[in-house]
């Protein structure tokens, strides 16, 4: 298949397609190029673009394509990429399953000196994956789409991911945001992990296609080692790769030059003496940034009061609390600290935030709690967003039109256009009822915690419908 017509290019082969987004070929006065072409459908994608151009143009890193000229026609933007294309991973990895140990270890050597290098750099990937890898036939690796990157040495995740092409099997536990951990760079290296789970026994380490569960397995459980599903795997390789998976950071390898030189090591074993002997891994392991601990300190009786509430919660009682305290002293990470029943028992947490600014906007912390489980329902499978919409329309079907007035989010969820004919104590009640039946019908039978951040700021609508 033919690329977008880009003009002044000749239009080469597509590489990829995923969520709106090509990469394919392209040449021009005879020098070949790549390109990325999304469809502007949003501001949201033509922006990722731009970021994406800014933050690589003043860049040369070996193994990553550097951007030459960011182009937008009509609905279309485009940045074109100096460098030629290599075959997309996964459709190595569907053609050769489960790699031969050398091969694996020379393709795994080649990608983790690219996290090196954009490491080096200061830049996290954030959404690795075996699409977003070339292979060369040379055994060059270029490593694609740096748009959901970040330069932030740390961050804390929203409670829901809000970018819809990260795929959930490669996110490591705190990229979640069910834990109170910070997103880092190591957050590349769980997803190294997964990607060489898959390429030493051909499948993901968690496969579920319902992305509760799949969350779920992620923060409580691990998968069964590398040489319990294929015996002739080397032990050491497995160790490698359920130390990538740790639930923990801190756990993990501590930067991408440890877990090279391990791998160095094992593909030096295997050329000269046939095979990998054990070692103790991690010994060349450092971390040249500095991690403070998530851990919070003098916070125990406040953090006790409310997880006997999120229990009340996952039991079928409801409460509500409030959490004061000056700005930055940890109010929000407190809360996310207590959530992991809620989780445990499949529950769902929508996070909102007022500010200042949105006083003279109905229920704009609410929209916004709402827009990120929209956003996360429409990552979902095609089957699974069938299902989910389905029970949705049939829990709220008398208050459909209310609830899209209030919040726009919900049209595309609920196939619904708002109520323009109804005002006053009517519309209130309804919507009232309506928000808690909507609730209700997204927890699909669990608990759900709507936690919300800045309630001096909201405005007279919310107040009333929270304190509903």
């Amino acid at each position: 298949m033919q690329g977008p017509e880009i003009p002044g290019f000749a239009a080469g082969p597509v590489l990829l397609a995923h969520r709106g987004i090509v990469w394919h070929r392209a040449s021009r006065e005879g020098r070949d190029f790549l390109l990325k072409t999304a469809n502007l459908s949003s501001a949201e994608s033509s922006s990722l673009l731009q970021r994406e151009f800014n933050l690589l143009r003043t860049k040369s890193i070996a193994g990553i394509p550097k951007p030459l000229e960011f182009l937008r026609m009509g609905h279309q933007a485009t940045i074109v990429f100096d460098g030629e294309a290599g075959e997309v991973l996964s459709r190595v990895l569907a053609r050769e399953k489960a790699m031969e140990i050398l091969r694996l270890l020379d393709v795994a050597v080649a990608i983790v000196e690219v996290v090196q290098s954009f490491h080096a750099n200061g830049i996290t990937h954030r959404s690795l994956t075996e699409e977003r890898i070339l292979l060369h036939a040379d055994g060059r690796v270029v490593v694609l789409d740096f748009h959901n990157a970040t330069t932030f040495v740390q961050e804390r995740a929203p409670a829901l991911m809000a970018a819809a092409d990260m795929d959930m099997h490669y996110l490591a536990p705190e990229q979640t945001g069910r834990t109170n951990l910070l997103v880092d760079f190591r957050a590349d290296l769980y997803a190294l992990g997964a990607l060489f789970y898959k390429m030493l026994t051909g499948r993901l380490p968690f496969a579920s296609a319902d992305s509760l569960e799949l969350v779920h397995a992620q923060l409580a459980s691990m998968p069964a080692p590398p040489s319990e599903l294929v015996g002739s795997i080397p032990k050491v390789m497995g160790d490698i790769v359920m130390k990538l998976l740790a639930k923990s950071p801190d756990d993990r390898y501590q930067s991408a030059e440890g877990l090279l030189y391990d791998l160095n090591q094992c593909r030096a074993a295997l050329r000269t003496e046939g095979v990998i002997p054990d070692f103790v891994i991690g010994g060349r392991d450092f971390s040249s940034t500095l991690h403070l601990p998530d851990d919070l300190f003098g916070r125990e009786d406040q953090k006790q009061t409310l997880q006997r509430l999120v229990r009340s919660a996952v039991s079928g009682q409801s409460s509500i609390a409030l959490v004061m305290g000056e700005p930055g002293i940890g109010k929000s990470a407190l809360v996310a600290s207590c959530l992991t029943d809620v989780f445990s028992a499949r529950g769902v947490v929508l996070n909102g935030r007022f500010d200042s600014l949105g006083r003279d906007r109905p229920y704009h912390g609410i929209r916004q709690a709402i827009q990120s489980v929209v956003n996360q329902m429409m990552g979902e499978s095609e089957e699974l967003l069938s299902e989910t919409r389905t029970r949705l329309v049939a829990d709220v079907a008398e208050y459909a039109s209310v609830l899209v007035s209030a919040f726009q989010e919900l049209s595309e969820i609920l196939q619904s256009e708002g109520s323009g004919n109804m005002s006053g104590a009517e519309f209130d009640r309804q919507l009232e009822e309506g928000f808690v039946r909507l609730l209700t019908s997204l927890a699909g039978g669990g608990p759900v915690v709507l936690a919300l951040d800045d309630v001096q700021w909201a405005d007279h609508a919310s107040r009333r419908l929270i304190s509903r």
